[in-house]
């Protein structure tokens, strides 16, 4: 048993921060509880490894491509980044930080707005458009998808940046529509992300998000 001092409220949890107030928590051993503690069916540690492992692996596929396509312009910078940056958000939320999705989405665009700013200042040869931003919208749009299981409720209660991350997940198929980038492979996998994560999001959380829709437009 666990207790904050800041909130006066005991705990069953493994977690070293209280829910309430994000403050540490000190064991009491003296405090005996009458509910059971209840373990975590999920083991958090092993998919920290598990997204660890997937954002070295898209890393190295970045790096490869921009190694291969483009020797001469170093974007691959930008888009590793991202997807270590969606790792550390990811790491963060398992601790128990799960109003970090804002500070991730904001960087995000941060990432994204100077790759293409340096891109058209070098001339504009489209990397940022066809490679860079594919990239940040597949990890991002793995981070969603891996946290809409492993914790449904940080997924919930950041569900409007969740949607807009779903939103995002189509710009590259766009800017193909307007000629501002080419289909390539990083293009059809954030397209695919986005496809799965809107079926996701229709088929398992069709009522919340019916609710969501209806409390934004203040219904």
């Amino acid at each position: 048993m666990k207790q904050c001092k800041k909130c006066h409220i005991n705990l069953d949890t493994f977690a070293n921060q209280c829910p309430l107030c994000n403050s540490a928590i000190e064991s009491s051993p003296d405090f005996q509880s009458s509910y059971p503690m209840i373990n975590d069916i999920i083991n958090k540690s092993l998919f920290r490894k598990i997204v660890f492992f997937l954002a070295s692996l898209i890393s190295l596929s970045v790096i490869a491509l921009n190694y291969f396509l483009t020797p001469n312009i170093r974007w691959s910078f930008f888009a590793v980044l991202q997807i270590f940056l969606s790792y550390y958000v990811f790491y963060n939320i398992l601790n128990g930080q799960r109003k970090v999705i804002k500070l991730l989405l904001a960087l995000s665009f941060v990432i994204t707005f100077l790759s293409i700013f340096w891109d058209i200042y070098t001339g504009f040869h489209g990397w940022s458009t066809n490679y860079v931003l594919p990239s940040l919208c597949i990890s991002y749009g793995t981070f969603m998808l891996i946290l809409r299981f492993v914790d449904y409720f940080a997924f919930r209660e950041n569900s409007s940046y969740i949607y807009l991350n779903i939103c995002l997940e189509f710009v590259p198929l766009i800017l193909v529509s307007l000629n501002y980038a080419k289909l390539n492979t990083l293009i059809y996998l954030a397209g695919f992300f986005g496809i799965i994560n809107l079926l996701i999001l229709i088929v398992f959380d069709g009522s919340d998000l019916k609710e969501d829709i209806l409390k934004k437009m203040h219904f």
